[in-house]
């Protein structure tokens, strides 16, 4: 759950939305909830705490219900963040390979998984 614009990981660490980015983020959810989205976040990294202070979306190819499809994040992207139907926050198989080529990029990146408004899954 995000707390004061913070998602405590359960693998000692935390992220951090610096300024507008956690309502942006949200915005971008609430856009279309039928479809997917993917977010690309980027910051930096001080003592294990993601500080996120941009978003963007990359380049999508198609969206459903269940399925969102498009360029891969940036090399310098902290986190691949995609959202799930609501209230199914378990990363798919397709997930984990798709982020196992991200993580090759960025030995520090992280999946999350958005499923409801305040309510992320963390994996590194």
């Amino acid at each position: 759950k995000v707390n004061d614009n913070e998602i405590d990981f359960s693998f000692d660490g935390k992220l951090v939305f610096l300024g507008d980015n956690l309502d942006k983020l949200k915005e971008i959810y609430f856009t279309d909830q039928k479809v997917e989205i993917k977010v690309c976040l980027k910051g930096f990294i001080d003592d294990n705490i993601y500080y996120i202070d941009s978003l963007y979306i990359p380049e999508i190819y198609s969206q459903r219900f269940n399925q969102v499809v498009s360029e891969p994040c940036s090399d310098d992207s902290l986190v691949s963040l995609h959202s799930h139907p609501f209230k199914h926050c378990l990363p798919s198989e397709q997930d984990f390979i798709s982020f196992e080529n991200f993580k090759e990029k960025n030995e520090n990146a992280l999946m999350i998984v958005m499923c409801e408004e305040d309510r992320f899954n963390v994996y590194e």
